[in-house]
């Protein structure tokens, strides 16, 4: 983008990036790109990855988005939810158990049949 069109890529152009790829099943790729993003990142990128890992039903890449978005933002009741439904679907009761703990030491209190 610099020597083409004399852009500097911003945050947003990358999380378009991360989204566009991620829309695309090309969960391995959006997570590379993130790796290498010479800006700092926000919980929007990671967020972005990890709803395209619950699509594309992507575990292994969605715990290490979920993990990187806790570390930055641990007050969004959905992030917590999206993980504990993958681990659900993944049939992994002990850490769809230990998702809602964490949920719950967050003073998270979900009411059944409302995400």
């Amino acid at each position: 983008m610099i020597s083409e069109h004399g852009i500097v890529p911003t945050l947003q152009h990358y999380g378009c990036m991360v989204d566009l790829m991620g829309r695309a099943g090309l969960l391995g790729e959006a997570l590379e790109l993130i790796k290498r993003m010479p800006v700092e990142l926000n919980d929007v990128v990671w967020r972005s990855l990890l709803s395209a890992c619950k699509v594309h039903h992507d575990l292994e890449i969605g715990v290490i988005a979920a993990k990187n978005l806790f570390q930055l933002s641990s007050q969004n009741l959905s992030d917590y939810v999206v993980l504990s439904n993958m681990y659900v679907r993944a049939q992994r009761s002990d850490d769809v158990a230990r998702t809602r703990i964490a949920m719950a030491r967050k003073g998270f209190n979900q009411t059944p049949g409302f995400s």
